[in-house]
């Protein structure tokens, strides 16, 4: 498959990288400085790929304006699959104001739920950070909890089918 990883010079571009390429997948790799609103350069990043894993920071412009952006070039050259720049617990279940830095996540997926045909997947990464690095006695992240870590049968709970729209 021919993956367009959007922010590839970032962290999380670069281990997306690593990763797709050790999986056999081909790469192309989209870097972009300001303006971060340079449609035809977008468009032009996304012809001819099956898939887009967006890797922005989290920053809002980007996390919000350019995701959205990006999808509107994925929408226009007839790519189905993209993934979402997300690095937190799950927001779904929450509403505008709770959690500022949540905020531009959850206005992209309600952009993308009211106004595309493509829903975007979105990883909730932060739980990695939670289960590798909590110290034992102080806390966890398992589904008594609330959360997706099972630590006793080492699984990760998913949630959707992975073919939602």
């Amino acid at each position: 498959m021919l993956v367009l990883v959007a922010g590839a010079t970032g962290n999380l571009g670069q281990k997306l990288i690593d990763s797709l390429y050790s999986r056999g997948h081909q790469l192309e790799c989209f870097v972009q400085s300001e303006p971060y609103y340079d449609v035809p350069a977008i468009e032009s990043a996304c012809k001819g790929v099956d898939a887009v894993i967006c890797a922005y920071t989290g920053m809002p412009e980007s996390s919000l304006d350019g995701q959205v952006l990006l999808l509107r070039a994925v929408e226009r050259v007839g790519i189905k699959k993209y993934v979402a720049a997300s690095w937190n617990f799950d927001w779904k279940n929450m509403n505008l104001g709770v959690h500022e830095r949540y905020d531009a996540y959850i206005a992209f997926q309600s952009q993308g739920e009211l106004s595309s045909d493509i829903t975007p997947n979105s990883f909730f990464t932060r739980v990695l950070a939670k289960v590798l690095f909590s110290l034992p006695g102080h806390g966890d992240f398992s589904p008594a909890n609330n959360g997706a870590w099972d630590p006793k049968r080492k699984a990760m709970e998913i949630w959707g089918t992975g073919k939602d729209k």
